[in-house]
Order: C-alpha cells, then sequence, then structure tokens
C-alpha cells in the first residue's frame, strides 16, 4: 500500500487530488481482489481507517479526495465478498471510526 497517496488526496490542485485517487483505488481494489491474509486484512483496515479520518481533515480539499476513493471502493462489493466480508461489515467498521478524534 502506498503510504504517499494519502497526502495529496489533500491537495487543491484537482488533477493531483484526482490522480492520488484513481491510484489508491486501484491498489485498493487490488488488495481486494487477492487472497485473503492477515496482512492484507491489516492493510485494509489501516487504509479504511485513514481514509475516514481524512473526511474530517480540515484541509479544504481533503474531504472530496478521501470521498472519492471510500466511495469508489464501497461501491465494488463483489471483491469483498470475496473476503467473505459483507459490504455491511466495512459500513460497520466505517461507523465505528473515531473520526473526529474525540472532539
Amino acid at each position: 500500500m502506498s503510504l504517499h497517496l494519502y497526502k495529496p488526496l489533500g491537495d487543491n490542485d484537482h488533477a493531483i487530488r484526482l490522480d492520488a485517487a484513481k491510484t489508491l483505488t486501484s491498489e485498493l481494489l487490488q488488495l481486494l481482489s487477492s487472497e485473503y491474509s492477515e496482512k492484507s486484512k491489516s492493510s485494509l483496515d489501516y487504509a479504511l481507517g485513514r481514509l475516514t479520518k481524512g473526511l474530517a481533515s480540515g484541509r479544504e480539499s481533503a474531504r472530496p479526495g478521501f470521498a472519492v476513493v471510500l466511495t469508489e471502493v464501497g461501491g465494488i462489493p463483489p471483491p469483498l465478498s470475496f473476503w467473505n466480508c459483507a459490504i455491511e461489515e466495512v459500513f460497520a467498521l466505517l461507523m465505528g471510526r473515531d473520526v473526529y478524534g474525540g472532539i
């Protein structure tokens, strides 16, 4: 998982933000279509947590950038079912995150 792609998701330049979103979405979909392992599950948990926290960012363009990736990944249920993970479980995981950092 490319950690350097999260920062550009909040860039004010639309092209940079969209390019980072496309690349990160592609990496997440590749991860979801791979064989399930504890490492891949850990990577997915990290990505969902980071993306969810990004929705609450104070940076002007972060919310749209992070939302694009979450929307794209959340809209593709077949790979999730391959992992025996229902889309409802992913949304429950997202809803359980402390998006506001304790505020």
